[in-house]
């Protein structure tokens, strides 16, 4: 963000403070406030002369409006008091009263809404001013009061988000101070939601030039669903190289077994399928497809034969294809598995008050209020709907990524997701969130293979307001820092070469789909092979079990994602007793285990648990210092027919790299994050003719490395087995600044301002013999990562230059 975009004016205003107040400047009211507009000191509505700014009240009182009901020239005054009555007559208990005040605040732009919430009288004590750091980044902010004492529940009226008013689309122009949203149906197989799915189809087909290619027929899957009609039931067909349009189902297996197709039925279902024999979800997805005019639609359970290896190992490696291909992809999102249905019930609807009044030109319009509460409205961060039982699935990630339109039933909204925009049920997006690409992104991209630019890129911008917003409500020194180095890096992002970019999604896919579950250790690559083979026919790089080759120093800096749940001490020991069934799959990704050679000890697969490249110092592009040489990898594709799935057990690679040896100690199971972690004892003494003492032994006081797995509790004291650590790479300052690093350590005590201008960063592998081989044949295999923090112009034995083979 450069000077020449910053604004120095609030992001919202008030009437009273702007005509009340001395300006510093001559003008400044005027320009501030569009005089030529009306304006009301009730309820604070007035008009911005910048369309950017919108305007808010802390405390308007319902007898202000009461007093003025039926001479009012104010339509908000109006609209109000008439929408508060209307959603205490409709969505609250008899007798509810109408609260005595209340604050009022319009967000502007094509965001604009009017929203109404509880009226909390602030507390006296405010917040130093102390602005001038966080104007680099926000513009002018002002700090709002802080109410003292215990967090107040929220009110039973306005809910936790308060209440919002709305429009429909077709009637967007009739108030100039309200936006524009949709009522939420209450059943997702209504006409309403099936319309609206079609609406939003013939939209994307129409006008979305990275969707569009697929809008007319391609190439079938192996073999389809036939929907069949009423009068005929669904068959599997076998395509035979036939074109056709189609759907594809995305959905949980869970724990109870869904109709498959296997060698000896396989005759049977390319006859007839009832559709009394499909499972739930199966049939409202079938009936789903006939009501959107699909002749096809593809199941995995049912076009993959799945008890044979072959056909599963070939028509898996067809993935990327047959998402990319599908005109839409149905998914369950709220289903545990097929019993509960693709159409299940909404368990938090938020229903729309609908009341009816004027305009200032007298024209009768429906206005809607409704709950503004996030409860309703669980579409943020990272994940769409993480917490549903779909977004926990592995194999899912990159059929949301690879599909170029995505139809989600969830137990809130129905939501729709493209190549180019998000839209809900409710409005939200792209009424007042619109995350779509600019039209040069746009066509950049307009022709190439179906990969996922647009989606990640709104993941990473979704991310990085979230983080924004969190800034505001901490120091602006360090909190202005923090967020230029953020913003600096994802200007970076959208700018840097094509491969750097490639490399970094992968990066973040990686870590999305790692936090997710599989019901089989062996689907650890199998389930995002699609989306390699897409990226490797855009690098054409080696592919090395997850790893690219050509920026294998960074890649295998990954290391086990800190938790990020807060956990009771009681809750912490339950946690490390209970065994995996009996864990909420949230929390099983920051529990991680070794896979049973489905991957090499230096592969992420190698491991089921969450992992993260971030919070490392790392630099966009690749590392360039102090590298360790590949000598040589052997990675070979279990199955010759998917390249980019399982890898037969005994991969390795060979390093020429500085390697010393070192002791593991304060060994922990840290309580916030759940990283094993421990600290890492150097020899400053490298005579190894005696036993080194204490003299000898350095520990470095900021530093913790992160293991990949619990250590053993049997054999020898842990601080007298042998790890080893190799140097990978370094890299020199300036860097990104990073508070708490990647071993969850508070990096606060050294400023991380100083570890990012003046510390040499030293990237390590620990290490240690691989089981039941000799020690002079110098196997080794992973257990973890060390970063060095090396003050300016301190060193450090890096230790002998050795050819290290890591298995």
């Amino acid at each position: 963000m450069n000077k020449e975009t910053q604004t120095n004016v609030p992001l919202f205003g008030s009437l009273e403070k702007h005509m009340n107040s001395n300006a510093p400047e001559s003008g400044e009211r005027d320009n501030f406030i569009n005089r030529n507009e009306p304006h009301c000191f009730r309820c604070g509505k007035f008009t911005p002369s910048n369309p950017n700014q919108g305007w808010e009240k802390d405390e308007v009182l319902l007898r202000d409006l009461e007093d003025v009901e039926d001479g009012s020239d104010c339509e908000v005054c109006v609209m109000l008091l008439q929408g508060l009555r209307a959603y205490r007559d409709n969505a609250m208990p008899p007798d509810t009263a109408l609260p005595q005040s209340f604050s009022v605040r319009c967000v502007p732009g094509q965001s604009k809404f009017l929203r109404v919430r509880e009226y909390i009288e602030p507390d006296p004590v405010t917040l130093p001013a102390t602005a001038n750091a966080s104007q680099q980044v926000f513009g002018q902010i002002s700090f709002a009061l802080i109410p003292s004492g215990p967090k107040k529940e929220p009110s039973a009226f306005f809910g936790r988000g308060g209440l919002e008013f709305f429009v429909k689309p077709e009637d967007s122009s009739a108030f100039k101070h309200i936006g524009i949203g949709r009522p939420v149906a209450e059943d997702l197989s209504s006409d309403q939601c099936i319309g609206l799915a079609k609406q939003w189809m013939s939209e994307c087909e129409r006008n979305h030039p990275i969707c569009k290619r697929w809008a007319n027929s391609v190439s079938l899957p192996t073999r389809v669903l036939d929907v069949g009609s009423e009068s005929q039931p669904p068959r599997l067909v076998e395509s035979l190289g036939r074109t056709g349009r189609y759907a594809a189902l995305s959905h949980c297996w869970g724990k109870a077994q869904p109709l498959t197709t296997t060698s000896e039925n396989l005759s049977e279902h390319l006859i007839a399928i009832q559709l009394d024999q499909l499972p739930k979800t199966f049939k409202e997805a079938v009936l789903l497809a006939q009501r959107l005019d699909l002749q096809y639609i593809w199941i995995d359970s049912l076009c993959i034969i799945q008890d044979s290896e072959a056909d599963w190992n070939t028509e898996s490696a067809k993935m990327a294809e047959v998402y990319a291909g599908a005109v839409v992809t149905i998914a369950a999102t709220s289903a545990n598995d097929g019993r509960e249905g693709l159409f299940v019930a909404k368990g938090a609807w938020n229903e729309a008050v609908p009341f009816s009044m004027a305009n200032s030109h007298g024209e009768q319009t429906t206005i809607y209020i409704r709950s503004a509460s996030n409860d309703h409205h669980v579409m943020s961060k990272n994940n769409l709907f993480d917490a549903h039982p779909l977004s926990r699935r592995g194999w899912v990630l990159q059929e949301r990524l690879l599909s170029t339109r995505i139809l989600m039933f969830t137990s809130c909204e129905l939501v729709f997701d493209c190549q180019t925009l998000l839209w809900c049920e409710c409005g939200h997006f792209p009424f007042k969130t619109e995350m779509s690409s600019s039209k040069t992104e746009t066509e950049a991209y307009a022709g190439e293979a179906a990969w996922c630019p647009r989606r990640t890129l709104r993941v990473f911008t979704q991310r990085l307001l979230d983080i924004l917003s969190w800034a505001r409500d901490h120091p602006p020194p360090l909190m202005a820092r923090t967020v230029n180095s953020l913003v600096q890096y994802a200007e970076n992002s959208l700018t840097g070469p094509r491969e750097e970019n490639e490399a970094w999604h992968w990066q973040h896919i990686v870590e999305s789909y790692t936090c997710r579950c599989l019901t089989r250790d062996e689907d650890t690559l199998p389930a995002l092979s699609g989306l390699a083979k897409l990226l490797q026919g855009r690098l054409h790089d080696r592919y090395l079990a997850g790893l690219w080759r050509r920026d294998i120093h960074k890649q295998l800096l990954w290391s086990i994602l800190p938790s990020t749940w807060s956990f009771t001490t009681e809750e912490f020991e339950l946690l490390q007793r209970l065994p995996d069934d009996k864990i909420n799959q949230l929390y099983l990704p920051y529990r991680p285990r070794r896979t049973a050679d489905q991957a090499p000890s230096w592969s992420w697969a190698s491991i089921r648990g969450a992992v993260w490249w971030d919070a490392k110092w790392l630099p966009r592009g690749r590392l360039v210092e102090g590298l360790a040489e590949l000598v040589e990898t052997r990675c070979v594709s279990a199955t010759p027919v998917n390249p980019f799935g399982s890898v037969d057990a005994g991969g390795y690679l060979v390093l020429r790299a500085p390697l010393a040896p070192v002791r593991l100690v304060q060994y922990e199971v840290h309580l916030r994050s759940l990283l094993h972690r421990c600290r890492v004892v150097e020899a400053t003494c490298h005579d190894p003719s005696h036993q080194h003492v204490e003299n000898c032994i350095q520990l470095n006081s900021e530093d913790w490395a992160v293991l990949d797995l619990p250590l053993d509790s049997t054999g020898p004291p842990r601080a007298q087995r042998e790890f080893w650590r190799v140097k990978v790479a370094e890299q020199s300052p300036p860097h990104d600044i990073v508070s708490t690093d990647y071993a969850a350590w508070d990096r606060l005590s050294t400023l991380p301002q100083e570890i990012a201008t003046s510390y040499t960063i030293v990237y390590h592998l620990l290490l240690r013999m691989r089981p039941g081989v000799a020690a002079e044949e110098q196997a080794f295999e992973r257990v973890g990562l060390y970063v060095k923090t090396l003050p300016k112009g301190e060193t450090y034995f890096a230790g002998e230059m050795e050819y290290v083979k890591i298995f």
